[in-house]
């Protein structure tokens, strides 16, 4: 990964790094199994609850805290899916950087562009091999960013909602709506672009103020005066997304494959601006968790928002929380069944990962007071997942006698499925006097305001916007 060079010290290419970041990749360098640094993504989402107050975020915060929880079990176990030297990049900010490259190897350490689950998207400019804008660059960028705004501003004060158009705007109202217009023609082909002189018409990136606000708070954070100011920086601002279909909602955030119109609206403005500074915005999405159940699509979502911070009051371009969206309108078991082979079988870093945890806690001192049976999690609980899982390799031999050309190939593929159900089997026995009870209660996954009716082509932020 080319990120392994990048020391977890704040420098001109990585100007955003916190104090719990730092010491998570710190813990990935020394060796430590991820169900060691677990606490450590607590404590992120702990983060996340305090520096978004009043922004919903007390139920995603206790799918983390509540160690009784199925949800904290579930948030744990998809936790390991993640390649380490993926963790690594997304923490440190540098999905662009690591993955800007098509043909690259760093491929090689996450999941093919398919399927359901939870991907990343990145930012860079053209010509830089992954890295994004210079913390000068980024000063002239908040300028227009600010001026689009205030053309939405000027666009709110004069829009009378007249089909005949028969007022006009006053002159310094019509001259910042015009400079709105322009920079959104950024993102337009040349025969769609708004032009002088034609009738004016409602910016399209239109969003409440206090996004805005955000989002240019947000690109501040990155201007650090004490490093040298033409140094593009390889950390991005991240969008953390979600789907059943991952492709398709990753190439609608891509304006040179899709029409744009569904993604991040400050997402948009901010692309829209950088090429209006005359350069050229490239867009990396990377899928960094496959999920095997449909309620893990949205806890993907908010394990990976938590890791990239990338809520738009963090260092990020999300505007609606994660895990929003409950209901995918999909019933196919088959389809999920598919996502876990590839994940348990075709995959080898989440057994890695897992056998790394359990060898973590055997050599823990298990005879600890606090430890008393009676907080153990039920034998049934902790089943639960490793007999769903041997079902799975009882028609996975099935598939196998069906395919005698491939007799040999789907021996090795069900030898190491066995292996990974060992691991997981032994992963949640020795995780048992850790973590008491855990309950499968639905009440654990509910968000108050979850809207169970939204349609699979919604965008995560669509609620939140204008």
């Amino acid at each position: 990964m080319d990120s392994e060079s990048v020391h977890p010290i704040l420098s001109a290419k990585t100007p955003i790094l916190g104090n719990l970041a730092r010491r998570f990749v710190e813990g990935l360098d020394d060796g430590a199994s991820l169900d060691s640094l677990f606490p450590i993504v607590i404590e992120m989402a702990q983060e996340m609850g305090q520096e978004l107050p009043g922004q919903g975020m007390s139920n995603i915060v206790k799918h983390f805290e509540d160690k009784e929880s199925e949800t904290h079990k579930q948030l744990r176990i998809l936790f390991h899916t993640i390649h380490r030297k993926t963790l690594r990049s997304l923490v440190l900010g540098h999905t662009a950087h690591d993955f800007y490259n098509k043909f690259s190897s760093n491929w090689n350490y996450t999941y093919e562009k398919s399927g359901p689950g939870t991907y990343v998207i990145g930012l860079s400019i053209e010509g830089r091999r992954g890295a994004f804008l210079s913390w000068k660059e980024i000063e002239k960028v908040i300028g227009y960013i600010e001026e689009y705004n205030a053309g939405c501003e000027a666009w709110r004060e004069w829009d009378s909602g007249d089909p005949y158009e028969e007022s006009q705007p006053e002159p310094r109202v019509k001259e910042a709506i015009e400079k709105a217009l322009i920079i959104d023609s950024e993102m337009e082909s040349e025969e769609d672009k708004w032009k002088p002189g034609q009738r004016l018409i409602k910016p399209k990136g239109i969003t409440p103020v206090k996004n805005i606000d955000a989002l240019t708070k947000m690109l501040r954070r990155r201007v650090d005066r004490r490093f040298d100011e033409n140094t593009p920086q390889t950390s991005s601002p991240a969008y953390t997304g979600c789907g059943r279909k991952m492709p398709r909602r990753m190439l609608g955030h891509d304006p040179d494959y899709g029409n744009f119109a569904s993604t991040s609206t400050t997402l948009r403005i901010l692309q829209s601006c950088i090429r209006h500074i005359g350069l050229m915005p490239l867009v990396t999405a990377v899928p960094v968790v496959v999920v095997w159940e449909q309620r893990h699509i949205g806890l993907s979502e908010e394990l990976v928002t938590v890791l990239t911070r990338s809520m738009i009051g963090m260092d990020g371009f999300n505007v609606m929380k994660p895990g929003t969206v409950t209901t995918w309108g999909d019933t196919n078991i088959y389809f999920y069944e598919e996502a876990k082979r590839y994940v348990w079988i075709m995959t080898p870093w989440f057994g890695e990962n897992l056998e790394m945890s359990i060898d973590h806690m055997q050599g823990m001192d298990i005879m600890q007071p606090a430890l008393d049976t009676t907080q153990y999690i039920s034998a049934e609980g902790l089943r639960e997942v490793v007999d769903q899982l041997r079902e799975d390799e009882r028609k996975a031999k099935e598939i196998q006698r069906s395919f005698d050309h491939a007799e040999e190939e789907a021996k090795k593929r069900l030898d190491e499925a066995k292996k990974t159900l060992d691991r997981v089997d032994d992963f949640l026995s020795m995780s048992s006097g850790m973590f008491p009870n855990l309950s499968s209660d639905a009440d654990d996954d509910e968000e108050d305001d979850a809207d169970d009716d939204v349609e699979d082509d919604v965008e995560d932020d669509e609620d939140d916007e204008d």
